[in-house]
This record gives structure tokens, sequence and C-alpha cells, in this order.
């Protein structure tokens, strides 16, 4: 299986909210909190949001569960 890291970027301000350690070839469709690297992201309540205010996810107990067109990733 493919492993590669991603950058996930703001769709608004293209600041770098995540770098995340992908397995294979797919859509990013949730972001395993064990994955991440690193975490630039403001958290209120249980929505995941860049410094600019634009959520790009809401957070569960084991990921977070990403808004599709909100994103970035590189």
């Amino acid at each position: 299986m493919r492993r590669r890291n991603l950058d996930i970027k703001c769709k608004i301000c293209e600041k770098k909210i995540l770098e995340y350690i992908k397995y294979g070839d797919g859509n990013l469709i949730n972001c395993y909190k064990k994955r991440i690297v690193e975490d630039n992201s403001e958290k209120e309540n249980k929505k995941v949001m860049c410094t600019c205010g634009n959520v790009i996810g809401k957070d569960r107990p084991t990921r977070i569960k990403m808004n599709q067109n909100s994103f970035i990733k590189d």
C-alpha cells in the first residue's frame, strides 16, 4: 500500500493546516488523528477550522471528518 505525506491547506487563504500521512490512492475523507504529523488548526466545539475561519472538518473521537470542498491537498 502506498504511503505519502500530504499538506492540507485552506482553500480560501492557502495556509497549511495539517500535515498528514495518507495510505492508499483514494480521496481524503477522514484524517485519523494518530496519522497527523503537524496540526495548525483551530478547534471550536466540534469544528476544525483554519485561522481565517474556514471550517475544514468535524472533530470526532479518533478522526477528523473532512469537508471535501474546503481544503487543498499537496
